[in-house]
């Protein structure tokens, strides 16, 4: 799916619980990478995803053939960071940095510089639903990524 968008010249990036290695997942989510792109037709966009059955294009969702559901979130380059982060995940973690001085300063086009808007280290997806993540990073103290 990203190979066939990237050759199309589109730039998707997995988020939600598929890149925070959650044991389940119901649905696919991806962030379109806008960059200084205008807003697609998402409902010919969306028929362009591979095996494409039904399409919801005001929900930027498709239903693939096979049953499994894509959903497709979209940020302008500068605030790329923010949308990775807020896409990625989890609800709690996201809620809590929302609220720190520096959320939403762009540019950020990185996580890394999102991370740094708010004063904390880069956190790794993996890591971000551990209850005291946060406290964790402001004290340097993050634990090891788990092995993929």
């Amino acid at each position: 799916m990203i190979a066939h968008f990237g050759g199309l010249g589109w730039r998707l990036l997995p988020c939600g619980p598929l890149r925070r290695g959650a044991d389940t997942i119901e649905r696919v989510e991806l962030l379109l990478d806008l960059g200084q792109s205008p807003e697609p037709d998402w409902p010919a966009f969306l028929r362009q995803v591979p095996d494409a059955g039904a399409v919801d294009a005001p929900q930027r969702s498709v239903c693939l053939t096979m049953g499994e559901v894509l959903k497709f979130y979209r940020s302008p380059a500068d605030s790329l960071g923010f949308a990775l982060i807020a896409h990625t995940g989890p609800a709690d973690f996201v809620q809590r940095l929302r609220r720190r001085p520096g959320w939403d300063l762009v540019p950020a086009t990185t996580e890394e510089d999102a991370f740094a808007r708010v004063g904390l280290p880069w956190i790794a997806p993996t890591l971000r639903a551990l209850p005291d993540v946060i406290e964790l990073a402001e004290q340097g103290y993050l634990p090891e990524e788990p092995p993929a």
